[in-house]
């Protein structure tokens, strides 16, 4: 368990990750290429969850820090595109 301080409150989480699960009646069938890259983004270390991104993409993503972008690139063999989030940076399959 890890802890937390917010406002002088002590607030303990949970570290355990949840598997996020396909939402198959809002993005539709699960393709080979999204398998493929949650699978490969997976093995390398990133956080992959659900995402709907821009030109109307809908599946899954993987969470990048700000100076790994090349390295999650390269961790896949899948084509990517990657949307800068401030901080992070999301990537996620093209097309879909």
């Amino acid at each position: 368990m890890a802890q937390r301080y917010e406002r002088g409150v002590d607030i303990e989480e949970d570290e355990e990750e949840i598997e996020e699960v396909w939402p198959e009646e809002e993005f539709g069938e699960e393709s080979k290429t999204q398998k493929q890259f949650k699978k490969a983004m997976q093995k390398a270390g990133y956080k992959v969850r659900t995402y709907r991104g821009r030109y109307f993409y809908k599946g899954w993503a993987a969470e990048v820090p700000r100076d790994e972008l090349q390295d999650s690139i390269r961790a896949t063999r899948v084509k990517v595109q990657w949307d800068n989030l401030g901080l992070n940076w999301i990537v996620y399959p093209q097309g879909g």
